[in-house]
């Protein structure tokens, strides 16, 4: 089944800074190149995790 949304609420509370790159890394190749999530939303305030995406994908 496949979810329009997938919203991830501070995900660097609970991970090692350099799980944080690896895991945003890990949602772009997998859900986003396989359309699993049509969007994806994450609220963070750490630089390990927009690092990991382009610009164009930040809001």
């Amino acid at each position: 089944k496949k979810f329009p949304i997938l919203a991830i609420e501070e995900p660097e509370a609970h991970l090692h800074p350099s799980l944080q790159y690896k895991f945003l890394r890990f949602l772009d190749n997998n859900l986003n190149k396989q359309k699993q999530a049509r969007q994806i939303f994450i609220t963070t305030h750490s630089t390990h995790i927009t690092s990991a995406i382009s610009l164009d994908s930040i809001i």
